[in-house]
């Protein structure tokens, strides 16, 4: 009997015995022959200890050597905690991240920033004004002095505010924060005393005013010369003459008084402002944010981590 040649054409087209058919056919072949109860122990065997050997059993060759480290050992999670505990022992200082401590109240230190700011903006028109008004006027009654480090420790606190993120900032921009921070912090230190010189200035000069007589009274007269009267019991304390040149006796004992008197108030507040200023920057110095870790206990997600080491 001659053999189909449609039989035979399908052998011709079929695809090689693969390696993990030939297993088949002699694992199906051995099961048959050993019968049911050696299947049934080969699967309790498998069953109650398995094993990923079989996964083994494939036509690419398994390289399950272990690796030549040149005659060291395979590092470990206890050998590398074991040799940072050896350099920590040896140097005594332990590795920090790459940032910077960052602000707690940001928000009340971006309000005490934004009102810095404001004040010095304030302080810059009235020494101005003062320029154009009375030029003559002492250059320490003028608040120029103190307002130039005041407007730029404002713009520089919220410079430094402003790129300094809640997380963690990259190698480059913690350099950048770093030079803003003690940047802003120097010039909040000058700003604090220089308003608070000029507090006290302004304070004296109104006391002055105050307790002297200035003549000549008439509105006309553009000069004023202001001098403790020999009938007055503050003779001791101020016994000096004070000279406008450009104002009358009427705006030196009204409007300069006030506009002093509102110098004095905005100085002390800038002082106020900036002490606070610098004591957040203080307590903060040593204080680390780390991000939030999402968690499901309790419903809840878990706080900040802060480190005060």
């Amino acid at each position: 009997m001659e053999p189909d040649p449609l039989d035979t054409s399908r052998q011709s087209n079929s695809r090689p015995v693969s390696y993990y058919e030939n297993n088949q056919q002699a694992s199906e072949s051995r099961l048959s022959s050993e019968g049911k109860a050696a299947s049934n122990n080969n699967l309790n065997r498998f069953t109650k200890s398995p094993t990923q050997t079989h996964c083994l059993n494939t036509t690419v060759p398994q390289n399950i050597a272990a690796p030549d480290f040149g005659g060291r050992h395979q590092p470990t999670r206890n050998s590398l905690r074991h040799s940072r505990m050896i350099v920590l022992n040896r140097s005594g200082q332990a590795v920090t991240p790459n940032d910077i401590p960052l602000l707690k109240h940001r928000k009340l230190v971006k309000a005490f920033l934004i009102l810095t700011l404001l004040i010095g903006i304030f302080l810059c028109l009235i020494s101005l004004w003062f320029l154009v008004w009375s030029p003559n006027l002492r250059q320490r009654d003028n608040p120029c002095w103190s307002a130039l480090p005041i407007l730029m420790s404002g713009i520089v606190g919220l410079l430094y505010l402003h790129y300094c993120p809640k997380l963690h900032p990259s190698r480059l921009l913690s350099y950048l924060i770093k030079s803003l921070k003690y940047l802003s912090v120097c010039l909040s230190v000058l700003a604090c005393i220089t308003a608070l010189s000029a507090f006290f200035i302004a304070l004296m000069h109104i006391v002055a005013i105050s307790i002297t007589s200035c003549a000549p009274p008439s509105k006309a007269s553009s000069t004023c010369l202001c001098d403790t009267g020999s009938n007055r019991t503050q003779d001791t304390m101020f016994d000096a003459s004070f000279h406008y040149l450009d104002l009358n006796c009427f705006e030196v004992d009204v409007v300069l008084r006030s506009i002093i008197a509102v110098v004095c108030l905005i100085n002390g507040m800038a002082f106020i402002f900036g002490s606070f200023y610098l004591y957040l920057q203080w307590t903060g110095r040593n204080t680390h944010f780390y991000s939030r870790v999402p968690t499901a206990i309790n419903g809840k997600e878990m706080k900040v981590f802060k480190s005060n080491s």
